[in-house]
This record gives C-alpha cells, sequence and structure tokens, in this order.
C-alpha cells in the first residue's frame, strides 16, 4: 500500500490510496515465516498518472475544506457586525419611538392649555362686549362739549390761579370729567381729569395743593390728587404710616418715586424700599433711636 500525507493550515490529513501492486506475493508466502526483506520487489513501472490524480484529489479537498473554513469565519464576523449594527439601529428606532411618543404627549398638552385660554379669552370678549355695550348706554349721560369746555376752563383758571396764586396758567393738554352720571343737586360733583403737557407744572401743583391742604374755589373746596390706578393708590399710602414717624426727625429726608417706592436719605445715604416691612425695620433700627426733632424735608 502506498500512503500519501497532506498538512494544510498545521492540520494534518491523512489519505490512503490501496493498489495492488504488481506480482505482489500472496497472504501464504508471507506467513510463511519469511521476513519482508527476503520479499522480492518487483521493479515494474509506477502509476504516475494516478498517483497525480490522487494528489490532486487530496489538495483538492483539503483546498475546499481550507476555504469552507475561512468564509465560514468570515461570514460569522461580518453578520456578527450587522446584528450589532441591527441592534443599535432598533434601540435608536426605540428611543425615537419614545421621544416622539413625549412629544406627542406634550404637545396634547399645551393644546389643551390652548384650548382653556381660548376659552377664557371669549369669556373675556363676552365681557368686554357687555362692558362696550354699557358705556355706550352712559353716553347719553354724558354732558355738552360745552361743559366740558367749561369745566376745563374752570380748572385751568381757578384752582391755578386763584386757589394755588399761581402767576400763570400751566399748559393743558386735554382736560375732562370722569365717565359718571351727571350728579343731581346736593350730590359730589365730577372728578375731572387733566394731563398737563409739562412734568414740573404737574410737581408744582401738587406741591402747592399739599400744602395748602384746603382749596376753596367759588365757595366750594377741592382737592387735587394725583392720577393713580387703585393698585397704585393702595401701594403709596402703604406708606403714610412711615412718612408720618419721619416727619419732624432732623436731618431726613423721604419722598415716594413713581409707582410706589419709598426713598429716604439719612447721613448723607440714600435708602429705596419698595414694601413698607422693610421700610420700618430701617427707620426703627437705623433712624428712630438716633435721630433727634427738627424740621424735615420731603
Amino acid at each position: 500500500y502506498r500512503e500519501t500525507m497532506a498538512n494544510k493550515g498545521g492540520k494534518g490529513r491523512q489519505t490512503t490510496s490501496a493498489r495492488p501492486r504488481p506480482d505482489a506475493p500472496s497472504a501464504s508466502s508471507t506467513s510463511s515465516g519469511k521476513r519482508d526483506s527476503d520479499v522480492d520487489v518487483p521493479t515494474g513501472p509506477l502509476d504516475i498518472e494516478g498517483i497525480k490524480r490522487d494528489l490532486l484529489l487530496s489538495l483538492r479537498a483539503d483546498f475546499v475544506s481550507m476555504m469552507k473554513t475561512e468564509v465560514r469565519a468570515v461570514l460569522e464576523s461580518e453578520m456578527a457586525v450587522i446584528q450589532t449594527e441591527v441592534r443599535a439601529m432598533r434601540a435608536g428606532f426605540e428611543d425615537f419611538k419614545t421621544a416622539m411618543k413625549t412629544d406627542l404627549t406634550s404637545l396634547r398638552s399645551t393644546l389643551g392649555d390652548a384650548e382653556r385660554s381660548l376659552t377664557a379669552c371669549s369669556d373675556d370678549i363676552e365681557l368686554l362686549k357687555r362692558e362696550v355695550k354699557r358705556l355706550g348706554a352712559l353716553t347719553d349721560s354724558l354732558p355738552d362739549p360745552e361743559e366740558i369746555i367749561s369745566g376745563s376752563l374752570v380748572f385751568q383758571r381757578a384752582p391755578t390761579a386763584e386757589a394755588l396764586d399761581l402767576a400763570d396758567s400751566p399748559l393743558i393738554d386735554r382736560s375732562h370729567r370722569s365717565l359718571q352720571p351727571v350728579p343731581k343737586t346736593g350730590q359730589r360733583p365730577r372728578t375731572i381729569i387733566a394731563r398737563l403737557h409739562y412734568y414740573s407744572d404737574c410737581v408744582k401743583i401738587l406741591r402747592l395743593a399739599r400744602e395748602k391742604q384746603r382749596l376753596k374755589v367759588n365757595g366750594m373746596i377741592i382737592s387735587i390728587f394725583p392720577d393713580y390706578t387703585a393698585r397704585v393708590a393702595k401701594a403709596r399710602a402703604a406708606f403714610n404710616a412711615i412718612k408720618q414717624q419721619l416727619r419732624g426727625l432732623d436731618g431726613v429726608r423721604f419722598g415716594i418715586s413713581h409707582p410706589a417706592r419709598l426713598h429716604i436719605t439719612y447721613n448723607g445715604k440714600e435708602n429705596f424700599f419698595s414694601s413698607p416691612e422693610e421700610a420700618q425695620s430701617y427707620v426703627s433700627q437705623f433712624i428712630t433711636p438716633y435721630a433727634a426733632g427738627g424740621p424735615v424735608t420731603s
């Protein structure tokens, strides 16, 4: 027998091809006790083509096996990469889906808030419509333009020139009475609202009104106040008790800044307060225990 060994890629593979040798001795002669060295070796020609064919078949089988192994390894590696990418894409898709659900929930909530706001706006519009109708009904009770003009003239000439002792009448852009029904005899007259052209005239008139306190014109007592909203007027009035404490203290100056801030100047230092509590704490801690009685400017 001939044995052919083929080693490929570090692995051994044994292929055995059995062919009878020419004129091979029989089994009886082998078992007759003769040694192998005593056996006659035939000297006939070898089957070269058969050996080549066996070698080619062996090499082809090994090459096919090796290629299968290599291709399988490459395919497994590539499939592992593809599976990893697919899992990552799936995770990203899940995250995207979760984010979309969250955004949709937020949009639904926003739309709900917008609907509620629109409902509130509709209610406000209906309220404004009713208010416009009410104000339209009040136009019948408004005075004639002549009355408004006369009222403006009274405001310009009487309080400023006579009651306040002003040398020149201030320049007034416009003035009108408040939107209230015409008062009957003995009732309180309506308020006259005026817009002065110069702020300095406004400050001067308010200062003189505070100093004189009671203004009498043609037998009538009138009062002059700054035109503030109810909210601002209430906020400014909250400092009245503190201003009363500061009056008469020597070296203390105070005043109210718009809209409602109390500023106090003491020992050359000026402080501003937006709440009565802070101002009261400052006065009680730093001014009242040290300031002596005397005139003060506000």
